[in-house]
């Protein structure tokens, strides 16, 4: 789901971050994030966190949201192929994980076409509005090669 930032609380957002987005790969903690605009405003967004751990510092965390209005256009590939080219960039970069909602259908096709495996699930993950939902659990292994695809 896509948070958008309200014009007060980006700036808010913006500081509290800057220091994450400084780090080094190396070090736990950091996070990259890269943004589709239309004009100021942000309509989609792609984020990579390091772990707080120094032994698992070669896995990253995927989150992404594309505003709805934007959706189905090819803007959450765009982003995510940034982001992967990104990581495999990053010589500390080994994997990258994610989970997706389990009926998120075009979700999991897009991370599937990028390369993403599914590798686990969580049953009953959370509940909202009094329906039970699934977590799916993927991974891409940096290290295999190929490219990423955008369509």
């Amino acid at each position: 789901m896509f948070a958008p930032f309200l014009e007060l609380d980006r700036h808010a957002y913006e500081d509290a971050r800057e220091e994450t987005w400084r780090r080094a790969t190396d070090v736990p903690g950091w996070e990259r994030c890269f943004g589709a605009f239309e004009g100021e405003r942000v309509i989609g967004h792609v984020d990579l966190t390091g772990c707080g751990l120094y032994s698992a510092l070669h896995r990253a965390r995927l989150g992404i949201g594309v505003e709805r209005g934007y959706r189905g256009q090819g803007l959450g590939s765009a982003l995510l192929a940034v982001a992967l080219e990104w990581a495999r960039d990053e010589r500390n970069l080994s994997w990258i994980d994610l989970s997706v909602f389990a009926h998120n259908e075009r979700a999991l096709r897009l991370y599937e076409r990028h390369g993403f495996k599914p590798i686990g699930r969580t049953p009953d993950a959370y509940r909202l509005a009094n329906n039970s939902i699934d977590d799916v659990h993927m991974s891409l292994d940096l290290r295999a090669g190929g490219e990423s695809v955008v369509l």
